[in-house]
């Protein structure tokens, strides 16, 4: 199965006071568009960090918007896994409507981690989302109710156990 990995989008970013948002960004989604029509992947992985900060701006937000339409449109499968610079809340608020369009969110850390099935030509291929993992939000009730985790790597390897 043939698909893309992007990471670090930082839509709304500011560089040297210079926004990103107007020009920059949104070239890189056109050309991004441009490589998925040239390579045809089957599924697009968008890990972590697709905006600058907790509350993305208004453009930042429709960029988004724009790529996610864009790739559903094209038919691909498109998995989203929030960063630390992401709220998961606010990025997954209406993922159960955009799974129908097989576009989906990890959102909040859960004991069940997202997970969905590709269907390829030789072999399926499961997709786990796993978002950032902060190892307080590992230890909560609603995750794992330890209190023995204090390390990133420490949360992560509790998680996949």
């Amino acid at each position: 199965m043939k698909f893309f990995h992007v990471s670090d989008l930082h839509f709304g970013k500011m560089l040297h006071n210079v926004p990103l948002i107007e020009k920059d960004q949104p070239y890189w989604v056109e050309q991004f568009l441009t490589a998925v029509d040239q390579y045809d992947p089957e599924a697009v992985v968008i890990a972590g960090d697709i905006y600058d900060r907790r509350v993305p701006s208004p453009e930042a937000m429709k960029l988004f918007d724009h790529l996610l339409t864009e790739l559903a449109k094209r038919g691909k499968y498109v998995f989203v896994i929030p960063g630390n610079h992401d709220s998961s809340v606010r990025l997954s608020h209406v993922s159960e409507l955009l799974a129908s369009h097989r576009i989906y969110i990890a959102g909040e850390l859960q004991r069940e981690l997202t997970h969905v099935t590709v269907p390829g030509e030789t072999t399926d291929v499961t997709f786990w989302l796993m978002p950032y993992v902060f190892p307080k939000l590992v230890s909560d009730k609603n995750v794992l109710e330890r209190d023995d985790l204090s390390t990133y790597d420490g949360a992560v390897r509790a998680l996949l156990d």
